[in-house]
């Protein structure tokens, strides 16, 4: 059912969750009512998401993206990796589990949070520029 949902997705990122709305369910088993689509994404849960925050030096960045919705609002950060001898860009993208609404529709954000390590070279490319010195 996500295959179906999210092809031809024109946006730049490569992982959502989504959450089927069961009544009758206890809070603890919210993650086992997770959907997930992950097409060769890097998925963070807060925990890693705050590890890597402390590890690096990460700037907040948002801007508006096509997303399978429609446009949204997206909070990214931007940051430096240490890679062999040199530094690489890395974006981060702060996405929230959306609804998974009967019919196969998607419907409103929750609270809950994750994160996706994005892959996309037009954000890499964003992210180099961002981190270049600036010439004065």
């Amino acid at each position: 059912m996500a295959k179906r949902l999210f092809q031809g997705n024109a946006a730049p990122f490569d992982v959502y969750l989504l959450q089927s709305l069961m009544e009758d369910t206890a809070a603890d088993e919210g993650e086992e009512l997770l959907i997930r689509y992950n097409l060769n994404g890097i998925e963070l849960n807060d925990e890693g998401f705050q590890k890597l925050g402390s590890e690096i030096s990460l700037l907040p960045m948002g801007g508006t993206f096509p997303l399978p919705w429609g446009r949204e609002r997206v909070q990214l950060y931007f940051g430096e990796i240490p890679f062999g001898e040199s530094l690489e860009p890395i974006v981060i993208r702060q996405g929230f589990v959306r609804q998974l609404l009967p019919g196969g529709k998607i419907g409103a954000q929750g609270n809950r949070a994750y994160y996706e390590v994005c892959t996309d070279p037009k954000l890499l490319e964003l992210a180099r520029k961002k981190a270049a010195p600036s010439k004065d």
